[in-house]
């Protein structure tokens, strides 16, 4: 299962996302997160999106 939370800065989407975390299990994962995997923004994005895939 993927759960996607989307929202302006400060809106709380990091303490939904940990709330949810501690009560389905599962993993975090932010933008920021995704930037890491790569260099280049458009590969970084790739990369996410099939991790992400292969997580559901």
């Amino acid at each position: 299962m993927v759960i996607g939370i989307i929202g302006e800065s400060c809106t709380g989407k990091s303490t939904l996302a940990n709330k949810l975390k501690s009560l389905l299990g599962g993993e975090v994962y932010t933008s920021k997160d995704s930037l890491r995997l790569a260099r280049n923004e458009a590969i970084a994005k790739k990369l996410f999106q099939k991790k992400l895939e292969d997580e559901s």
